[in-house]
């Protein structure tokens, strides 16, 4: 190759030896690209953000951290030389008293990425939160209606006929 692009020599090629690009190509695409539709990108959008966090997981990792107490208590109780029965029954009173206070327990603060269902619970007790803050309420709210502006002109006809009772009233 001559300059490492093209030919290997340019003797006797009739040419100089300089490689130029086609600039006539068009380049054509393989595959057309299929995009969402704005409606289908919309549902799977709430689906996922309206997603309620496990119960049942959320209560198993709870027990979890219960077991993972009551084996340290376990460990040190076993350190300190007590027999295998008072073990089991200071374990066993200790296990019934976090099981009892496992609901009560937040365990809000530390919660790791992997967490799905915490986060989704912690977010939840936010939203509600700050929903109670604004003076949402719950039963006649609708996520996305203040962009419907067919519903905002129908609101803002009824609240001008109310504004118009009230005139009259007076």
């Amino acid at each position: 190759m001559y300059g490492n692009v093209g030919l290997a020599t340019p003797r006797g090629s009739g040419t100089n030896g300089y490689v130029v690009r086609n600039l006539s190509y068009i380049k054509t695409r393989k595959d057309n690209v299929q995009y969402e539709s704005l409606d289908e990108i919309k549902a799977k959008s709430s689906s996922y953000l309206n997603r309620k966090p496990n119960k049942d997981i959320l209560k198993h990792e709870k027990k979890r951290q219960v077991e993972i107490k009551c084996i340290d208590l376990r460990r040190q109780l076993e350190e300190a030389g007590q027999t295998e029965e008072e073990i089991e029954e200071r374990v066993n009173a200790f296990r019934n008293a976090l099981l009892s206070a496992v609901d009560a327990v937040k365990d809000d603060k530390n919660i790791q990425e992997h967490q799905v269902h915490q986060l989704t619970q912690a977010k939840a007790v936010e939203n509600e939160k700050m929903m109670k803050a604004l003076g949402i309420r719950p039963n006649n709210y609708v996520e996305g209606a203040s962009f419907d502006r067919e519903l905002q002109a129908q609101k803002k006809v009824e609240r001008a006929a109310q504004r118009e009772k009230e005139m009259e009233e007076r």
